[in-house]
Formats: structure tokens, C-alpha cells, sequence
């Protein structure tokens, strides 16, 4: 922070909001002005401190039309110019390097390995990785 000329952190995204990454992220903002928006909705995040203004942005407020200025809103308001901004630079990331897309595994037998992708999961075989299923790879019996 110091080395970015920053005294303060007062605005975080937090991309995760799970597994405490809210809790995190908490202790590093501003006790005054700090702002945090997480991107799952309809969890608990009591352990945001008070003095933290918390809200929650989702993919759906990329498409809200553009809103009078509501700070109760958080990132919603003006979601279409934040989208744009955000997508952009994810791809110049991809582009130039820096910034890589999330890790995967393709599960074989295209729908056929539903079921093992979804066992899998609920066995907590996965972490961090995300299943694909190439439809391509179906068998069809029809």
C-alpha cells in the first residue's frame, strides 16, 4: 500500500466472499469511509465490521440501467460503465499476460460425466478448480 503512495485503503471488491476473504479484507480498510462489495448474495457477512459500508455487486447489475447516483446502491449504480471498464481490462490482462483464466478440468463423456462432476463435488474432491463438459463428447443413444 505504502509502495502505491497510499495511506489508506477505503474500496475493496472482494471477488471470493467466502471463507473469510470479507474478514480479510475488513482489517485493512479505512475505519473511516471504508467500502467493501462482495459478489455473492445472500450470505451472512456479520463479521464486516459496522464502520464498513457493505454491499453486494452481482454479474446482473452489468445490465441494470444507469441510476441516478445511490449510495445505498454500492457498484450498482452505473453497473453498464463498470462492466465495460472491468471486462476490458480482463482482456488486455489476458492478452498481455498478466492475468490468466481459472483453473479446469475437463470431466470425459461429455453430459455422461454429470453425475461424476457432481459426486466429485459434493465429496469435496475439488478445490478451486472448475469442471467443463464438452457436450460434444456425449453419447447419444437416441
Amino acid at each position: 500500500m505504502k509502495t502505491a503512495g497510499a495511506s489508506e485503503v477505503k474500496y475493496a471488491f472482494d471477488a471470493v466472499s467466502e471463507k473469510g476473504s470479507y474478514v480479510n479484507i475488513s482489517k485493512v480498510l479505512a475505519k473511516e469511509g471504508g467500502r467493501i462489495t462482495n459478489v455473492l448474495p445472500g450470505r451472512d457477512y456479520k463479521e464486516v465490521p459496522d464502520y464498513i459500508y457493505r454491499s453486494t455487486t452481482t454479474v446482473g447489475d452489468s445490465h441494470a440501467p444507469l441510476a441516478k447516483p445511490n449510495a445505498a446502491e454500492g457498484i450498482k449504480t452505473g453497473g453498464k460503465d463498470f462492466a465495460f471498464a472491468f471486462f476490458r481490462l480482463f482482456g488486455r490482462g489476458l492478452q498481455e499476460g498478466w492475468f490468466s483464466g481459472h483453473p479446469y478440468e475437463v470431466v470425459p463423456g461429455g453430459l455422461g460425466g454429470v453425475q461424476k462432476a457432481l459426486a466429485d463435488l459434493k465429496a469435496g474432491k475439488n478445490s478451486a478448480t472448475k469442471y467443463v463438459l464438452n457436450i460434444e463428447d456425449t453419447k447419444s443413444h437416441l
